[in-house]
């Protein structure tokens, strides 16, 4: 018998046991935030590309014979709004709906506040928007252009 032979201890196993278990419930914490604030930014643009259609829905469709807009107002230190409004300029006794964006993300490309108005029946706008949205916690964006067409898409 070869007596050179040394096993494993019990004591031995039980340790590199517990140090990869505290290396996968690290792993597997840092891939579920990572996967939350991708998700959150994601819901975001989505929630900002529905308002925006439904917003060309109102114009398209003629309700209250009158151009519908979206309202991006910048809120420095707290959460981000959106308002649809009737008209083509918004004004506090315009609102129609008021949105809020979630805490951790933040508008990129507004520095105060940036407005989108539809045409009446056509549904069409002036000139490309691009509205720009900033996960806080990755610094990851997502961008919402609005074309003159009135179409609308998410580039992340």
């Amino acid at each position: 018998m070869n007596k050179n032979f040394r096993g494993l201890t019990l004591i031995e196993i039980v340790i590199a046991m517990g140090i990869l278990s505290i290396i996968l419930t690290f792993g597997s914490l840092w891939q579920q935030k990572i996967r939350q604030t991708s998700f959150s930014l994601e819901r975001n643009a989505e929630l900002i590309k529905l308002i925006l259609e439904s917003t060309k829905e109102m114009a398209l469709t003629g309700e209250k014979h009158s151009n519908w807009g979206t309202y991006f107002l910048n809120n420095s230190g707290k959460p981000d709004n959106i308002f649809i409004f009737q008209g083509d300029t918004f004004s506090s006794s315009s609102i129609y709906k008021t949105f809020t964006l979630s805490g951790d993300i933040d508008f990129n490309n507004i520095s105060s506040a940036t407005s989108v108005v539809f045409q009446l029946w056509s549904g069409t706008i002036s000139a490309t928007t691009t509205i720009s949205i900033k996960s806080l916690t990755s610094n990851k964006i997502a961008n919402i252009n609005i074309y003159p067409s009135g179409k609308i898409e998410i580039v992340y």
